[in-house]
């Protein structure tokens, strides 16, 4: 018998479109864990063992693409990483100074 693999990305569909699971407050969520560091053109945002990328638009809209990464052995070449809610408060002051500036 064929092998069949089921990506994660069809995992997901299955669960919005046929199981009818709301992925939008789960957006939300994600939403606000990367604004800070979207705000401050981060590539990238760590939450717990993993992280967030941050990508201009590939589908020419304004905005931020956000992906997952679960692999932490890619960390080099970040501009800026938000580690911790103190981190998060300070690139907000910084970044408010710099708007009043």
């Amino acid at each position: 018998m064929t092998k069949i693999t089921i990506t994660d990305h069809a995992i997901v569909r299955y669960l919005e479109r046929i199981k009818g699971f709301d992925l939008d407050p789960i957006r939300a969520e994600i939403e606000k864990l990367v604004r800070n560091g979207a705000s401050v053109d981060a590539k990238r945002v760590v939450v717990g063992n993993s992280w967030f990328c941050l990508r201009g638009d590939w589908f020419g809209n304004e905005g931020i693409v956000v992906s997952t990464v679960m692999d932490r052995n890619e960390q080099k070449d970040r501009k800026v990483i938000i580690r911790s809610e103190a981190e998060l408060r300070r690139n907000n002051r910084k970044l408010e100074r710099r708007k009043n500036a």
